[in-house]
Formats: C-alpha cells, sequence, structure tokens
C-alpha cells in the first residue's frame, strides 16, 4: 500500500464489519459507517503522531481507503414539529 496519500483513514482491522454506525457528513447527508472506523484514542493518537512526524501513514496501523469501505445512505428522520410538553400534551 502506497503510504504517501492522504484519502485513508486508520481502522480497527483489516476486516470490515456491515456498515451500522450512523454518521453525519456536515449537513450534506447521512450514512452508516463501519464500526472499525471507530479507533480508540490510543490508535488515533498513534496515527496522528506517525503522520505529523513523517507524512506519511503508519504502516504498522490498518488504513483502509475513503472509497473503499462499505458504507450506506440513511434517510435523515424528521422531527414532529408539534410542540409536547412534558406530560405529553400537545
Amino acid at each position: 500500500m502506497e503510504m504517501l496519500g492522504k484519502d485513508h483513514f486508520v481502522a480497527v482491522g483489516s476486516k470490515l464489519s456491515a456498515p451500522e454506525v450512523y454518521v453525519e457528513l456536515g449537513g450534506q447527508g447521512q450514512e452508516l459507517w463501519p464500526r472499525e472506523l471507530f479507533v480508540p484514542y490510543e490508535i488515533a493518537e498513534r496515527a496522528v503522531l506517525f503522520f505529523y512526524a513523517s507524512e506519511r501513514r503508519d504502516p504498522s496501523l490498518n488504513w483502509v481507503a475513503i472509497d473503499a469501505f462499505p458504507r450506506r445512505t440513511v434517510q435523515a428522520k424528521r422531527q414532529n414539529n408539534a410542540s409536547v410538553s412534558a406530560n405529553g400534551d400537545a
């Protein structure tokens, strides 16, 4: 894998699960992404510090190209405009 590109996410493992985590893309849309793209703080910190020091991705970590993981577009849930009080009265 070419380690200079910037269009990758660090991942917990090399195998990704089905999309299940809700992600809102800055008001542009909503998607479900694989859980493995949400890494623990320690892995994220290691990836960022390595990249900051070397301008490369850490080859010892798992990386997934931004266009190479399963995702699913979901429809935004619309909220009811009616006001509801704490006891359920409209």
